[in-house]
């Protein structure tokens, strides 16, 4: 169970959170540049920004940074007529900061796995695709080249500043993207060019149209009828390239996903968590990876062939059933591996460590793994193995004349896995050690760090469960004394109790409860924005257990 913060929106029932910023970075361009220097102005700007924010804490870094740019060049300027505004706007900043809600996304970025591991375990592949737009294509090269004559002209002519201040952003990621191609420049952690500049695209087109009209306006009559011919000549080569090479053929499109047959079904009983499902595909050795062209570290072709829905010549298409993650998702399966940018640094460091190869590839967000720990399985709630390889206690089916086994683990973690025996660890590396001897019986023993030892001694009998309730879990539980339970739950100290019950980390990566008597306790992610003590708090975390201890192998 991967509580995480509160959204505004769900991903594939209301829009992208890139459409939703794209949105209100418009409206901060409009009112930075039509409306004049007041109070309710810089109110209206922080406002929009607040909101992408709240709603979505770590997309506004990628998309809001080059239209606040873009708007801070346009103020520098007439820097005398936006002054007070501009120290308004900052003093804004500084609140916003201060209370919270502007630090959050700095602290959350530090918190993720991929910031964690960035240095070493996630390496931006370059590619010609990450440029900035002007190298997409050699259209876009051509309408940059026009759009910058345009907007030289109308900056000189007509003093422009608006003007001056796309031209500006153009020359800038014209020559950024330049110096990327050309160079052994590497973003690293930073997204594409191309997705940083996307959110002021329309701005170009609008000033460049704006530019023309004032070009037209100017000389009249001595370039109407070139303009006339050459807008003539543009659409009819458009025109006719299109009837020549348009397809009449009748296309069908739908998704591939949510209406797929897949190997289990959703539990009817949400009184108790039902446990999730997870995979094991593409392992070395195995008929699956052999007649498919898998066999090998675990690389993006095994991605492709298990998550891409689209093509007859992946799973699906060949053997008739989805594996794809996003398919039991949407049918309220849970599953063992995760897919998003908010995954936990402990949730990568335990899963790159005990279930995957040393020299298997590593995804930057999707989790799938390679390597079996049956006796890890039922802690971690898994309910449910699909695999390509036999364990001892698998039952065999057949897709397409292929071998596959289905693997139950009836005692799966619900909440009631109460050990008594404490395993204390120095570091990471000595809990991995410790988890990946079979002989480790997570019923009866539980891994802490030295420092967060507790001194109570746990020797009351006791019975829980839990079960999802709105963003966070319930947990049902009844103890003669004082107890741990260990739930099948991603800690984090953002976490929180209801009852004030004790959360503590424990076997490195789930969520510990300890408490007395009978209970039913409601456990949430609370916390930020306007408090993010407790992201700190898990930062921390990452230094205290010294994850990064070792390299990783990468595409």
């Amino acid at each position: 169970i991967y509580p995480l913060p509160k959204s505004n929106f769900t991903y594939f029932q209301l829009m992208p959170p890139q459409n939703f910023i794209f949105i209100l970075t418009l409206a901060v361009f409009i009112i930075s540049v039509k409306v004049k220097p007041c109070a309710w102005k810089v109110i209206a700007n922080l406002g929009c920004i607040t909101w992408t924010v709240l709603a979505d804490p770590l997309h506004p870094i990628v998309f809001f940074s080059p239209m606040i740019i873009f708007v801070g060049i346009y103020y520098l300027f007439h820097v005398k007529y936006y002054a007070k505004e501009i120290v308004l706007t900052l003093f804004g900043v500084a609140i916003l900061y201060y209370v919270g809600i502007f630090e959050y996304p700095l602290v959350l970025k530090e918190a993720i796995g991929r910031s964690v591991f960035n240095e070493y375990l996630f390496h931006h592949t370059k590619r010609h695709d990450d440029a900035s737009f002007a190298f997409q294509n050699k259209q876009n090269l051509v309408f940059i080249g026009l759009s910058i004559g345009l907007l030289i002209w109308n900056t000189i002519a007509k003093r422009s500043r608006l003007s001056g201040s796309v031209l500006a952003m153009q020359v800038l990621f014209l020559g950024t993207g330049f110096i990327y191609l050309s160079t052994d420049l590497n973003l690293n952690f930073l997204p594409s060019l191309m997705v940083l500049e996307s959110n002021i695209l329309p701005i170009y087109v609008i000033l460049s149209v704006h530019a023309l009209e004032n070009l037209v306006q100017t000389w009249g009559e001595k370039i109407k009828v070139p303009v006339l011919w050459v807008t003539l000549g543009g659409l009819g080569v458009f025109v006719l390239g299109k009837a020549m090479t348009i397809d009449l053929a009748k296309i069908e499109r739908r998704e591939h996903f949510s209406q797929e047959k897949l190997l289990t079904e959703n539990y009817a009983d949400k009184s108790v968590f039902a446990g999730s499902t997870t995979f094991l595909l593409g392992t070395r050795g195995s008929q699956f990876s052999r007649s498919n062209k898998l066999d090998g570290p675990f690389s993006m072709k095994h991605v492709v062939f298990t998550q891409n829905n689209e093509h007859s010549s992946q799973f699906l298409g060949k053997y008739d059933y989805s594996v794809a993650l996003i398919s039991y998702w949407l049918n309220g399966i849970p599953t063992l591996e995760e897919n998003n940018h908010m995954t936990s640094p402990f949730y990568l460091y335990f899963f790159r460590n005990l279930f995957m190869r040393d020299d298997d590839y590593y995804m930057t967000n999707l989790n799938l793994f390679t390597y079996p720990q049956l006796h890890l399985y039922p802690m971690l709630g898994v309910r449910q193995l699909f695999s390509d390889i036999p364990t001892n206690r698998s039952q065999q089916f057949n897709l397409s004349d292929e071998v596959f086994f289905e693997t139950n683990f009836p005692n799966y973690n619900y909440g009631q896995y109460s050990p008594k025996k404490m395993i204390k660890v120095d570091n990471a590396r000595e809990a991995i050690v410790a988890m990946a001897d079979p002989s480790f019986d997570a019923t009866q023993e539980y891994v802490v760090l030295n420092e967060d030892i507790f001194d109570d001694e746990l020797t009351g009998e006791s019975t829980g469960q839990i079960k999802y309730e709105s963003n966070g879990i319930r947990f049902s539980g009844d103890s003669n004394g004082k107890t741990l339970h260990v739930l099948p739950m991603i800690f984090s100290n953002c976490l929180t109790s209801e009852d004030g019950n004790l959360l503590v980390r424990v076997n490195l990566l789930l969520t510990g409860v300890v408490f007395t008597g009978q209970v039913s306790d409601r456990i949430t992610y609370s916390g930020p924005p306007f408090s993010n003590e407790c992201l700190k708090k898990d930062n921390l975390d990452v230094e205290r257990y010294s994850l990064r201890d070792r390299e990783y192998a990468y595409p």
